[in-house]
């Protein structure tokens, strides 16, 4: 796996690997504004509004869900206990 990590970053392609599915996506080149000012209770925020968990974005799950046509499989090799190949999408 270590392999096929470093040649998509030698291609210069960005990968994720085991994050869980609630995570909020925003696309790379969307502007998630600033950092809202601490209300003094509490901790500091220390995310944009746009990114925090209250967010409206999609999880991963649903911009997976939504964007399942574009997945393809892909295999990098036949191991021991057979192949190996993940579904993904770029």
């Amino acid at each position: 796996m270590t392999a096929f990590r470093e040649q998509l970053a030698s291609n210069g392609r960005t990968y994720c690997v085991g994050i869980d599915s609630t995570i909020k996506v925003i696309a790379a080149d969307a502007d998630p504004g600033p950092v809202p000012k601490s209300s003094g209770i509490g901790r500091p925020p220390t995310r944009p509004t746009t990114v925090r968990a209250v967010a409206t974005s999609p999880s991963v799950k649903g911009w997976a869900l939504a964007h399942a046509a574009d997945f393809r499989t892909v295999t990098w090799r036949a191991g021991s206990k057979g192949e190996m190949s993940g579904r993904f999408a770029a």
